[in-house]
């Protein structure tokens, strides 16, 4: 199965999730409630946003700071 990049997913224990990574047999996702997680495709399923318009929030700039550091 192929997944795009920005696409959504849905897994079973983590829930809805944005690809941020395709990787072969497997995708990075951003999870809407458990951040991001490696997964094996065979493990997540085509999903939808969780709301029309959904957008994960940006980190905070003190984020950015220090993990540029």
């Amino acid at each position: 199965m192929t997944f795009k990049v920005d696409g959504w997913v849905r897994h079973a224990k983590f829930g809805d999730g944005q690809v941020l990574e395709d990787r072969g047999d497997k995708v990075m996702v951003q999870f809407v409630t458990s951040g991001e997680r490696l997964m094996l495709k065979q493990f997540v399923d085509k999903g939808v946003p969780p709301s029309i318009g959904f957008k994960f929030p940006k980190p905070k700039r003190q984020k950015l700071q220090a993990a540029a550091k």
